[in-house]
């Protein structure tokens, strides 16, 4: 699975604040550094890195057994054209990727070309030059397209969009796609089974407690847009609940650091999460959901 080309931790957004542009230091500085944040996880049992996955990418929140395919808990493909600003073609952009993911995971191939459809509209609303979307727009017209390859060229466009947005100095856009689609792979995950409280959903929902912050350290940046500010209201009430939640790591040897693409992932893990703290958790994230496509 490829890693979304974000990558947000407590430890960058802070020494880049500090350094700004300056790219002097050492290797011996950054395997201090690292070093101290090895240090202070292990104390504080905080992820400091967190991969953010691309929307159409997120399906492994919903991998489990037995779970039937329910379209009427995916976005409509055709409400799309109700989006009217920026903000919320972005956010949607999100939504229908991993919509589109979910619908791939349950082989239901007779709407992939539809949700694909939408994905890419809304891309070219965004302002992303046609020639990022003429190959998946050319593979619509194939009489028998193969579901796997609409897949992947799918998940190229995201690539393609938060290249072009960064590039062109739209972070700020980009970050609502990955806001939409995270709040879409959640509202998902937690109502996949008729059992609200199934022990394993809680604990994958449960295990989001760190991408939650870092969520909350990537819309700060772009706080002076007011839809942003209020969302950012909403994820610290959230984030308030997921703060009850524990994630323990009690094997000394569970940190891996990748000190060339600076990532730190963590496991063995023990998830303590009460069924209270999941409920409250689970209408939060359908509160923003309802906002987000309406």
């Amino acid at each position: 699975m490829r890693k979304f080309v974000f990558i947000i931790s407590v430890f960058f957004l802070v020494s880049c604040s500090q350094q700004g542009n300056d790219t002097s230091g050492s290797v011996e500085e950054t395997r201090v550094s690292l070093e101290e944040i090895k240090t202070d996880l292990k104390k504080s049992t905080r992820s400091i890195f967190y991969n953010m996955f691309l929307p159409c990418e997120m399906i492994y929140l919903f991998q489990k057994g037995g779970v039937k395919y329910n379209p009427q808990l995916i976005n409509p493909p055709r409400k799309y054209n109700s989006y009217i600003t920026n903000n919320k073609k972005a956010m949607n952009l999100g939504v229908y990727g991993v919509d589109f993911g979910y619908i791939k995971l349950h082989n239901q191939y007779e709407y992939l070309k539809e949700y694909a459809e939408s994905i890419n509209r809304l891309a070219r609303e965004l302002g992303i030059p046609d020639e990022h979307v003429m190959n998946v727009m050319k593979y619509f017209k194939e009489e028998k397209p193969n579901n796997d390859s609409l897949f992947s060229l799918t998940c190229q466009l995201y690539e393609i969009t938060d290249s072009y947005l960064n590039q062109s100095e739209r972070q700020s856009t980009a970050a609502l796609i990955i806001f939409g689609g995270w709040i879409e792979a959640l509202y998902i995950t937690t109502n996949l089974t008729p059992d609200p409280l199934n022990q394993e959903l809680m604990n994958r929902v449960a295990s989001q407690k760190y991408s939650l912050s870092s969520m909350i350290s990537l819309l700060k940046m772009y706080q002076d847009d007011l839809l942003i500010t209020n969302y950012l209201v909403v994820l610290t009430k959230l984030k308030a609940i997921y703060d009850q939640v524990e994630i323990i790591y009690d094997d000394k040897n569970q940190i891996d650091i990748d000190t060339v693409n600076k990532f730190i992932s963590t496991y063995n893990s023990k998830i303590s999460i009460s069924p209270d703290q999941y409920l409250q958790i689970r209408d939060m994230i359908f509160k923003i959901r309802e906002h987000i496509i309406n």
